[in-house]
């Protein structure tokens, strides 16, 4: 029984990656945003730029993913920079990733940050200005996951 139990349990933990990144056959080597435990939603929004080899592309399409969001359960009209300071505001009390102000700060500005020299460059120009290898693009695309991971975990609004 527990070995069939084990064998059932594996096939369930492992059942939402043939959904999300499509099927892959015994032996196959796992989608990079698979290894890498990719949020589902923002490899969806990232996926086919990246196969298609516009890593710069793939890398803002995860970071608009997550701006809209930001935007979304903040309610917020802004954009970037403005929308992150607006809707982590410890005032405001739009997103609450921290009852301690100075952390609620630290993670505002880790957002702030990861839009602005991540997010920004690819927004206003064009992808030929901005080189980006397959490797900074997996990196870029797993905060953009970590950040939404965050975001996921808010606190309920007091």
């Amino acid at each position: 029984m527990d070995k069939n139990f084990s064998h059932f349990e594996g096939i369930v933990r492992e059942a939402h990656l043939y959904v999300q990144y499509g099927h892959r056959h015994e032996g196959s080597k796992p989608h990079p945003f698979e290894a890498r435990g990719i949020h589902p939603e923002v490899g969806n929004a990232a996926k086919d730029l990246f196969d298609d080899g516009h890593y710069s592309e793939a890398t803002l399409a995860s970071f608009k993913y997550l701006e809209e969001m930001i935007a979304h359960i903040s309610d917020i009209d802004a954009s970037g920079s403005k929308l992150i300071m607006q809707a982590f505001d410890s005032k405001q009390k739009k997103i609450i990733l921290a009852r301690d102000k100075e952390v609620q700060k630290g993670f505002a500005h880790l957002f702030a940050g990861a839009f602005q020299a991540i997010r920004n460059p690819r927004a206003h120009k064009t992808s030929e200005t901005i080189k980006e290898s397959r490797e900074e693009c997996l990196e870029h695309i797993s905060l953009a996951s970590f950040l939404l991971r965050l975001l996921e975990k808010r606190l309920p609004l007091k």
